[in-house]
């Protein structure tokens, strides 16, 4: 690799501290090789210094994703159904755990709503019956009526939510059209990238038995994370 073609760093956007979850920026300069060209931590970056560097070249990082992009490729072109079986089964987990949380946030929503209607109804009485002055009466029904309002917008996002987790799945497909788009891909460029990579999460550099390792998370496109063995025998 060319270190003065490195295009990479126009993509910051997408790179992301496993930590703190801020964006990662790019370190270079003038009078620095691009091959030194380095991403680190936004959080580090500032005065406060609230988080740790997770930094890492450029070029490394490039090597990287496009290493683990043609395994995924190629896997895909010679094990396209067991590729698809795997992402579904992981996905699969996933989904029901998330549409479970989902649908009890959604039917606490729904019986706190219906709690509502009937404090409504409770304070209508009290101001009849003048237990309630009208100031009084006005301040709580405003209050009700704004957690409402908050609600009926939960109530149906959540609802949609939880109808497009039951159409995850669908991105499988997706992807897979992607994939098969940059088989045998030599070279990576922001557009091919784009294409493939919703975003890249940079993890601290640990030790493990004296050297140094860092792990890198691609999340792709539809799909997540690719975490199961995509190599060939």
């Amino acid at each position: 690799m060319n270190p003065r073609k490195v295009w990479f760093y126009g993509v910051t956007t997408i790179v992301f501290c496993a930590d703190c979850g801020k964006s990662e920026y790019l370190f270079r300069g003038t009078t620095i090789d691009p091959s030194q060209y380095t991403y680190n931590c936004g959080s580090y970056r500032g005065k406060s210094r609230s988080c740790t560097p997770h930094g890492i070249r450029v070029v490394v990082l490039e090597q990287l994703v496009l290493a683990h992009i043609r395994m995924v490729t190629s896997y895909v072109a010679e094990n396209e159904q067991d590729f698809a079986e795997k992402l579904m089964q992981k996905n699969a987990k996933n989904l029901k755990s998330d549409i479970a949380k989902k649908k009890r946030e959604l039917e606490k929503a729904k019986r706190r709503t219906e709690e509502l209607d009937k404090l409504f109804v409770k304070l209508f009485e009290e101001k009849t019956l003048g237990n309630l002055s009208d100031e009084r009466y006005l301040k709580m029904t405003a209050a009700y009526e704004q957690e409402q309002a908050e609600l009926t917008i939960l109530i149906e996002r959540s609802e949609h939510e939880i109808t497009d987790a039951a159409d995850t799945i669908s991105g499988i497909d997706k992807f897979l059209r992607i994939a098969k788009k940059h088989l045998n891909l030599q070279e990576l460029d922001g557009a091919i990238l784009r294409e493939l990579v919703e975003k890249i999460v940079i993890h601290e550099k640990v030790k493990i038995d004296g050297k140094k390792h860092q792990q890198i998370d691609i999340h792709y496109n539809f799909v997540g994370v690719v975490d199961f063995d995509t190599t060939n025998d």
